[in-house]
């Protein structure tokens, strides 16, 4: 599927199912087994797809000017992002919303370059794609595959260790700040092989439309392939959920296999029409996912599906309600942000950009 321009609009999709995915993981009335699902591959969902984009954009520059041009694109909306949260925390340290201690760690985990709250999605991509680009320096693909198996496997075992000793240990401000900091390096780690799954994906060529003319058959086995997946993710879920934000990272298969069921999203997407509805999320998700908690967008969303389930209406109608409503303030605001503070999305949208063949998956 070629999107408008340079864009696949597959991509786009993926990402706005998956930002509709963390938005349900953060809401009360959940079922729960549709939540366990939702926590083995929302966030490496997003992983993977960075990688494909990471691999569409190492096919035009190599080197030093692709990890610029990546620094560009994370590490701008990183900061950005961080000294908002920041004056947020000082207007709920005022009214009493959270104490001195807490306002403390929140700073010190945004300096450390863990991240604040959903911030440390952008501070381990961004680390785990810089591993990735210096692995690929020596032409190798050997030797960047087995890279990249060995620091998930590492990462592994220190979240083990990271949780034994900083846990329950009570510590200092320069305690607090080194936690922050191994505990940002650990989870770029264990990433680290959803970016080189994804990177793989970007790199596989797209069939030409096989034995049918119209490319049905490929679009088939998409489809199928997302199914199978989707079936697989729904198994693993019903054994195992893991949170890669708080390293609980349990057994590395099950966390790794069902992460890859990621890819039943990337699939179902690849294989469907283009969503127009859904590219939009898709394009707004950095936003979506950087305000729904710490700017209150879900909070803000929640208060007119509130009436509807005030109203008597079923429970369900009533989360899908927050749900669209968060996504539409989420646009929104995506808009306000490209109006009237353009650099701050500027080279994320660029490192979105895929080639013109739109090729992978």
């Amino acid at each position: 599927m070629e999107g408008k321009g340079d864009r696949a609009a597959y991509i786009d999709m993926a990402k706005g199912a998956g930002i509709i995915l963390v938005l349900l993981s953060h809401l009360e009335g959940v079922d729960p087994a549709l939540h366990g699902w939702i926590s083995i591959l929302h966030m490496p969902l997003f992983f993977i797809l960075s990688g494909m984009t990471l691999c569409f954009s190492e096919k035009k520059r190599e080197g030093k000017a692709l990890i610029k041009q990546r620094a560009k694109g994370l590490l701008i909306p990183y900061l950005s992002f961080s000294v908002i949260y920041f004056l947020v925390d000082i207007g709920n340290l005022a009214i009493g919303k959270i104490d001195g201690a807490r306002f403390v760690e929140n700073a010190l985990a945004s300096l450390s370059f863990c991240g604040k709250s959903v911030m440390w999605f952008l501070s381990s991509l961004f680390l785990a794609e810089l591993y990735f680009i210096l692995l690929g320096l020596k032409k190798n693909r050997i030797l960047r595959v087995m890279g990249t198996l060995l620091a998930g496997g590492l990462g592994c075992v220190l979240a083990v260790v990271w949780r034994g000793l900083f846990e329950s240990t009570p510590l200092s401000i320069p305690g607090i700040f080194l936690m922050y900091l191994c505990k940002g390096i650990i989870r770029s780690f264990v990433v680290l092989p959803f970016v080189g799954a994804g990177y793989l994906a970007g790199l596989s060529p797209r069939a030409e439309k096989e034995d049918l003319p119209d490319g049905k058959s490929l679009k088939r086995l998409k489809a199928g392939a997302g199914v199978l997946f989707l079936v697989l993710g729904i198994i693993i879920s019903h054994y195992y959920w893991s949170d890669t934000n708080d390293l609980i990272i349990g057994d590395p298969l099950l966390y790794y296999s069902g992460g890859l069921c990621a890819f039943a999203v990337i699939f179902l997407c690849a294989a469907l029409p283009e969503i127009k509805l859904l590219c939009i999320v898709g394009k707004a998700s950095l936003v979506i996912m950087a305000a729904h908690l710490d700017l209150y967008l879900l909070w803000a969303g929640m208060q007119p599906a509130k009436l509807i389930y005030r109203a008597g209406f079923p429970l369900w109608l009533s989360l899908a309600a927050t749900v669209v409503f968060t996504l539409i303030l989420g646009v929104l605001l995506d808009m306000l942000i490209r109006t009237f503070c353009p650099f701050i999305l500027k080279g994320f949208s660029e490192n979105r950009v895929c080639n013109r063949r739109g090729d992978g998956v």
